[in-house]
């Protein structure tokens, strides 16, 4: 079994297939997204961001409102091997501007074009409703495919802490983390479909 995030969401999405793995609110229903049509979104995500350039223990700022998309980019970044570094929606551009230098990040996922406008300039800026949205319907290119097929299998990376506690201790803290998050969604996707679900407000 898979003992990364990552890896446990792409070997139950192999197994469930057809089956809806996320809901989210159009605005009038809850439209279901099934296992496998998830999986090639964050596989494509992870692909592009390689294409980008993103190295192994990258820091990729992850800067948004809930929505479905902020799951899908955080697996599609730890597939390319990347730290995600995750932003209150509501921070200030000053205290957005401190994370961004000191976890070095080149490039921002960003939910909205409001958000976007607050992240420091310097920093390539994906919004959700426009370049992710691309490169989620789009399939990579062979090289970068090629390249995420190694980095899937490599030791999965940290996460960034907001700085509620010291670095180092975070560190272990999410890493334990993970692993149990790992071991829990694998346990909970292995239930019959009609008991497992994940649901997510647009």
């Amino acid at each position: 079994m898979a003992e990364t995030v990552v890896g446990v969401f792409l070997e139950q999405a192999e197994r469930r297939g057809s089956a809806p793995f996320l809901h989210r609110w159009n605005g009038s229903a809850w439209e279901a997204l099934s296992w496998s049509e998830c999986r090639t979104r964050v596989l494509r995500i992870g692909a592009a961001l390689i294409a980008e350039g993103v190295e192994p223990g990258e820091a990729v700022i992850l800067f948004s409102k809930n929505r479905v998309e902020w799951i899908l980019a955080d697996l599609g970044i730890q597939g390319a091997g990347g730290v995600t570094v995750p932003v209150y929606a509501t921070s200030t551009p000053e205290t957005i501007a401190k994370i961004a230098a000191n976890c070095k990040a080149r490039i921002a996922i960003a939910g909205d074009p409001e958000l976007a406008g607050n992240l420091p300039k310097g920093l390539k800026v994906v919004e959700m409703d426009g370049e992710l949205a691309r490169w989620m319907a789009t399939d990579p290119p062979e090289a970068a495919r090629a390249e995420l097929e190694k980095r899937l299998a490599a030791p999965a990376p940290l996460a960034v802490s907001s700085g509620t506690m010291p670095t180092t201790m975070a560190a272990v803290v999410i890493r334990m983390g993970r692993r149990r998050m790992a071991a829990a969604f694998s346990m909970a996707a292995r239930r019959p479909s009609a008991s497992f679900s994940c649901r997510w407000l647009a």
